[in-house]
């Protein structure tokens, strides 16, 4: 007689399909950019796509591909449109390497919401300067994640709150600081493991630039002195 109950293979089977139509849809969902919005300037600050570049304002929208970079006296606060913040320090550069968000209603408050409005993926990379990170609580179970990419690795935060540093002298030496101040995260070293960082966690690397925005022979190190 027949068994009553599917066998191990129709349920595996289903259970893939069901992945692969999940998979489909994050990507349906996430065809289009989020938004990324200049809250808060004092100083001066540019942003560049291509070969154009211009200043930025209070206000204004800053493209999902663009390359931004504060002056030495200048502070800056860019809104994502899935509620993080990020502060640029003087003399900072941040590239908005992937800025996507699906759709939600309108007229949303974002900031008032316990967690982000909607799934959303975003991949930034610091070059050089001072990044302060605030996210809320990411929607990871359906495809969410939050990347900030440095010349000594990758940090990675589902949610909560980080500072990044990274500097580089003209011969190409450089040094990278990456800190949670708040929730976990995890820091991934170039051409290294993953490691979890919890609230208050910090890490320092020294590097040699590659020339091409990457690091070779990164190895850790004490904090600079302040």
């Amino acid at each position: 007689m027949a068994s009553a109950f599917p066998s191990r293979s129709l349920l595996a089977g289903c259970a893939a399909l069901l992945s692969a139509g999940l998979a489909r849809t994050v990507e349906a969902v996430l065809s289009r950019p989020g938004q990324c919005i200049v809250e808060k300037l004092l100083g001066e600050a540019t942003a560049s796509a291509g070969a154009q570049r211009r200043p930025l304002g209070a206000d204004e929208r800053v493209s999902a591909d663009a390359t931004v970079r504060t002056e030495r006296r200048a502070l800056l606060t860019l809104a994502l449109s899935n509620g993080t913040r990020l502060e640029l320090g003087p003399a900072s550069e941040l590239t908005l390497e992937e800025l996507l968000q699906a759709p939600f209603p309108a007229g949303t408050k974002v900031a008032t919401l316990p967690q982000e409005p909607s799934v959303s993926q975003t991949r930034l990379r610091l070059a050089a300067g001072d990044l302060r990170l605030s996210v809320k609580p990411l929607r990871v179970a359906q495809g969410s994640f939050m990347a900030v990419v440095t010349p000594a690795g990758v940090l990675r935060l589902n949610g909560g709150a980080a500072r990044l540093q990274v500097g580089l002298t003209a011969a190409g030496f450089g040094w990278c600081g990456v800190e949670v101040t708040e929730g976990t995260g995890e820091f991934e070293r170039t051409g290294g493991n993953a490691v979890p960082l919890a609230a208050g966690a910090r890490v320092d690397f020294s590097f040699e630039s590659d020339n091409v925005g990457g690091a070779r022979a990164v190895e850790a190190a004490p904090p600079p002195r302040r």
